[in-house]
């Protein structure tokens, strides 16, 4: 079995207001939350590539920022939500196997992309990066280019010092 993870990042370095969106959801398990470059991720214990589209959706109704969610299993699938006020504003669905999870392949607007998350690269580029057939390497380059970690999930935290350091653990009695 491949890697999987599955995560959100919130187009805001408000950390205080995404924390406080969380706790409205009522969310089971606990979160790392982290920032980097204008974006605050979070990593919950119980997100999961199935699910993170709707964890998008559910947190960007009580943000006004832009969220992206990545949902990565396998090896084999990978798909990227961004949701703003509840509203998907664009998805993308890749990957070999999709049919076996009764998934249809959906491309980007490469333009809206970049411009929605503001990346510098042009949609030309973007489209480049997603023409790829390994959806790991889709994912790393997209990483080279989004300044937030693309590639982590909850349960790799705790056995990174760096990391450790980096993110803040929201433990469950909070909410």
């Amino acid at each position: 079995m491949g890697t999987s993870f599955a995560n959100l990042h919130v187009f805001t370095n408000d950390k205080e207001a995404v924390l406080k969106s969380l706790k409205r959801l009522r969310p089971k398990g606990s979160y790392y939350i982290g920032q980097s470059q204008g974006w605050t991720t979070v990593l919950g214990e119980k997100f999961n590539w199935e699910t993170i589209g709707e964890s998008a959706r559910s947190l960007s109704n009580l943000i006004s920022s832009l969220v992206l969610a990545i949902g990565y299993f396998d090896e084999e699938v990978l798909e990227i939500f961004i949701y703003q006020n509840g509203e998907i504003l664009d998805r993308y669905a890749g990957g070999d196997v999709l049919e076996e999870y009764e998934m249809e392949p959906e491309t980007f607007d490469y333009a809206a992309v970049v411009e929605r998350l503001r990346l510098t690269v042009s949609p030309d580029s973007l489209g480049v990066m997603f023409q790829n057939d390994d959806v790991r390497e889709i994912v790393e380059q997209l990483e080279t280019v989004v300044p937030a970690p693309l590639i982590l999930k909850y349960d790799w935290i705790e056995d990174d010092e760096s990391l450790c350091r980096e993110f803040v653990h929201v433990h469950r009695s909070i909410f």
